[in-house]
């Protein structure tokens, strides 16, 4: 899924919540059944810098996942969260653009949310990630960077194997 829009129309939000839903497998009744999960699940966050980390992919998900699910919260030696483990055994490691391509590689999740654009390298070592688990994939970005992006994935959309969402700030004015 690729929600991609401007500045402050609720992308970041949007990654949150469906790693908050995946997590506590708490869905609205509108979501659909096929997509959901039903076990513990192992997640992928990747954001650009570590300080995108502290400032906006951490307090969104503190406020969507349940503090007493929460069994542990592993930090870098920076202090950025890098690993958050829930209490049922599911798990989020949180990488980000400045890491070596190699901290992308020899993983399976289940899901993954790559917040903003990101690399093709990266990109690919994720996808490769979610294959065992036949995982989903989702992209919040502002198209600003990494034309790649809007040739392989944009352009390629279906509505079945590639879904896109495009937003402006205003609809984040609606119900």
């Amino acid at each position: 899924i690729l929600f991609c829009g401007a500045n402050r129309s609720g992308k970041s939000t949007h990654g949150a919540a469906e790693i908050g839903m995946a997590v506590t497998r708490e869905y609205p009744k509108w979501f659909p059944k096929e997509r959901r999960f039903t076990k513990p699940v192992k997640c992928v966050i990747s954001a650009t810098e570590f300080p995108i980390v502290t400032r906006v992919i951490e307090p969104k998900l503190m406020s969507l996942i349940p503090k007493n699910y929460i069994k542990n919260i592993k930090r870098g030696g920076m202090g950025y969260m890098s690993r958050i483990e829930l209490i049922d055994g599911s798990t989020i490691d949180i990488l980000t653009s400045e890491m070596k391509n190699e901290a992308y590689e020899s993983a399976d999740w289940d899901i993954a949310w790559l917040d903003e654009p990101q690399s093709q390298r990266k990109y690919s070592a994720i996808r490769r990630g979610l294959v065992d688990r036949e995982g989903q994939c989702l992209i919040t970005f502002t198209p600003l960077t990494e034309p790649w992006m809007k040739e392989d994935l944009v352009d390629k959309a279906d509505g079945k194997r590639i879904d896109v969402f495009t937003v402006d700030i205003r609809d984040n004015m609606f119900d």
